[in-house]
């Protein structure tokens, strides 16, 4: 019997079922795809810099001729001699610390020997001593003995040299400008080709370093000839050690030494974003569309039970429909997220000539977030109507839409307590900000996030149904009849306006958020080339005249154009759900088009203006309350937690707040898209439902 009702329940509701799989899908889809990015980005950082060292630990040194000026060079690291460094290196790996050290050789290039020009050349030189990992870090060659180099894959084969060619080696004499001078010294044997460094999603070719062997007197005479080590009278070269295992040596010279981070791709992060979006805007969608689902599913259970259908079964019945739903969803958007993520690699990956030998991460954790998010969704996207339902009596179920409608699936917010708390939780997250990096000051933060996040979120609910209403009531007062339409349907059904307003509301602000705080906390925001093409090797004219309002100043956008369109056009589906799904709760609407006298057109006209306008006013207000949240609280962490060296300044807030604009202004294109879409639909299925014209008979000649 359990598969007798579900097969006619998912014959019932097919289409609303298949809307909320494909979100659910959507959903699950990005965040695989924001995990594995994020885990296989985290890998590919973690090759890029394998010559450095893989392991955890991580401090530097600064090395000093002597320890006379050690309060000084204590600020650079922890001062040592080059016969302590050399020292330390030998006894660490001797107890089996693994260390590796790096030196960055500042000022000097490398270039071909034929014309050999600084500016086509490298100026990423590094020197690396200790246990170096030279297998795992070169694609071809030996690690460089005297008077050799190792050069990335890609940088040699531009060159057109290989191992055991010569190329140019030298350094920049002077400050920058008319008196620096290029300094040529010789050639180098080429020993190796380094494997080339790749990230997730842009094209890194030449940022992969060249390594010169311990010693190589190029690596002196550019640090006495750099004034970028110039500090209060004093120049300090800086070693950098990682190393695997604690050991007495490590312990005496670094006794807190620090760990060493990873980053995550920043598109594939903002993907996580959109994920969010989807899951939470599936859940609003199904309390709408629920709604209409209601009426079926009500006079569906009735006559089950009139059949003799026990309660078990139809719950069981509504049990397995959710997780059905949940399970496809899941699924499909498991497998589209890890495709696309694989695509993403492998174009990554053919952007160079020895390419990492890196997978994309794929944890037993993915796929089980994945489904089980997708079967928590579903159930819970089939519940809500089935929660509709059971509110509704069984004299009730024969009647119209309408008794469903007027269900409440949730109690009204009461708006000062909830404000009080949500300001009180605001201002204790930017109190925690301050201390983010304390143990008790994060977890501070962690919970004033969530105070804040949840009665934030109840107050917009709230909002939107009082602004429904509102805007219901404004267009009802026009003396357009489509207006008159529009707000006579907004005031019958407040609650999808609402959906509709929320939606949006959730899409835009998360997009302004994430970038506003980005922008305003960027130690170096404007002075890159652009932020929606970051993630290209090249920025469209278009947008470099935009941002040269500022001379020489360019705005970046940490969201990335691509999950910029995504959220946007989510949001979209999500709203179409919406609309699609309450048809059933309009059964009046044609009896007031005809009793305003409105033509086709018109009538279309009021249809878009019922779903557009709350659209709108959703992404507005949205953008417009993220960018004043995001202000204050970039203000408060930015000196602690985001270590910049000051306040943010006025030119960042200013910046951000033409990002929100933008993201506020492409929300509107698309809404207006969408309407646009709307009305061809609307257009075409006139015509396809036309009925045919009556035919001529005698009688009627």
């Amino acid at each position: 019997m359990i598969g007798t009702l579900l097969r006619e329940q998912l014959r019932g509701q097919r289409a609303a079922l298949v809307w909320m799989t494909m979100l659910i899908a959507a959903a699950a889809g990005f965040a695989t795809y924001s995990w594995t990015a994020n885990l296989t980005d985290d890998a590919l950082a973690q090759q890029a810099r394998v010559l450095s060292g893989t392991g955890e630990y991580w401090s530097q040194a600064a090395v000093v001729d002597d320890h006379s000026n050690d309060a000084l060079a204590s600020d650079w690291g922890t001062p040592m001699t080059r016969d302590e460094v050399d020292a330390f290196i030998a006894d660490a790996n001797a107890e089996g610390a693994g260390l590796v050290a790096s030196e960055y050789a500042g000022n000097a290039w490398v270039s071909p020997v034929a014309g050999a020009e600084h500016t086509y050349g490298l100026t990423n030189v590094q020197v690396y001593g200790g246990e170096v990992p030279w297998d795992d870090g070169l694609a071809e060659g030996s690690a460089p003995g005297a008077r050799e180099i190792a050069i990335p894959a890609s940088v040699a084969a531009a060159w057109g040299v290989g191992i055991g060619d010569l190329v140019a080696v030298g350094y920049t004499s002077g400050a920058d400008g008319d008196s620096a001078e290029e300094v040529s010294a010789g050639t180098r044997e080429v020993s190796g080709l380094v494997t080339d460094a790749v990230h997730w999603s842009e094209e890194s070719v030449g940022e992969t370093p060249a390594a010169l062997s311990p010693g190589d007197p190029v690596v002196e005479a550019a640090f006495e000839a750099a004034p970028i080590y110039d500090w209060e009278g004093a120049k300090f070269a800086q070693v950098e050690f990682t190393w695997k295992e604690q050991t007495p040596a490590t312990a005496a010279a670094f006794p807190t030494p620090s760990s060493r981070g990873q980053g995550g791709s920043t598109q594939a992060s903002s993907a996580t974003v959109l994920a969010a979006v989807l899951a939470l805007g599936t859940v609003i969608a199904a309390v709408a569309v629920g709604r209409s689902q209601a009426q079926r599913r009500a006079r569906w259970t009735a006559t089950a039970r009139a059949l003799g259908a026990p309660r078990s079964a139809i719950a069981a019945a509504t049990l397995a429909e959710g997780v059905l739903v949940g399970l496809v969803g899941g699924a499909v958007g498991l497998a589209t997220g890890l495709t696309f993520a694989h695509r993403q690699l492998r174009h990554s990956l053919s952007a160079v000539t020895a390419p990492p030998d890196v997978s994309p991460a794929i944890p037993a954790a993915t796929v089980l977030t994945a489904i089980g998010g997708g079967i928590a969704l579903g159930l819970l996207v089939t519940a809500i109507p089935a929660a509709l339902a059971a509110r509704v009596t069984p004299a009730s179920a024969l009647k119209d839409v309408a008794a469903v409608d007027e269900a409440e699936l949730s109690r009204r917010v009461r708006v000062w307590p909830v404000t009080v708390t949500a300001l009180l939780g605001y201002l204790g997250m930017l109190a925690a900000a301050q201390r983010y990096w304390d143990p008790v000051g994060y977890w501070w933060f962690l919970g004033a996030c969530a105070v804040t996040a949840v009665c934030g979120f109840a107050l917009v609910v709230e909002a939107s149904r009082r602004a429904a209403a509102w805007l219901g009531r404004s267009l009802s007062r026009r003396r357009a009849p489509a207006a008159v339409r529009a707000g006579l349907d907004l005031l019958a059904h407040p609650r999808q306006a609402a959906a509709l307003m929320l939606v949006q509301f959730l899409a835009v602000a998360s997009l302004v958020t994430v970038s506003s705080v980005d922008q305003m906390t960027d130690p170096f925001a404007g002075s890159a080339e652009f932020g929606w093409s970051a993630y290209t090797t090249s920025a469209p004219s278009a947008w470099t005249a935009f941002t040269g309002l500022w001379p020489g100043w360019a705005i970046t956008v940490s969201v990335g154009f691509p999950v910029t369109v995504g959220v946007l056009l989510a949001a979209q589906a999500l709203c179409a759900t919406v609309v699609a799904g309450s048809r059933g709760l309009a059964a009046s609407e044609e009896h007031a088009t005809r009793a305003l006298g409105l033509d086709g057109s018109a009538a279309r006209w009021g249809e878009m203006l019922r779903h557009a306008v709350p659209q709108a006013l959703g992404a507005v207000a949205g953008g417009l309350i993220a960018y004043l949240v995001a202000v204050p609280f970039a203000a408060a962490s930015a000196t602690n937690m985001y270590s910049l060296p000051g306040d943010i300044t006025w030119a960042a807030i200013a910046n951000a707040a033409v990002v929100a604009a933008l993201f506020v202004v492409f929300a509107l294109t698309v809404i207006g898209i969408g309407a646009a879409v709307t009305w061809t639909v609307a257009v075409a299925s006139e015509r396809t439902h036309r009925p045919p014209a009556p035919a001529r008979t005698e009688g009627t000649r």
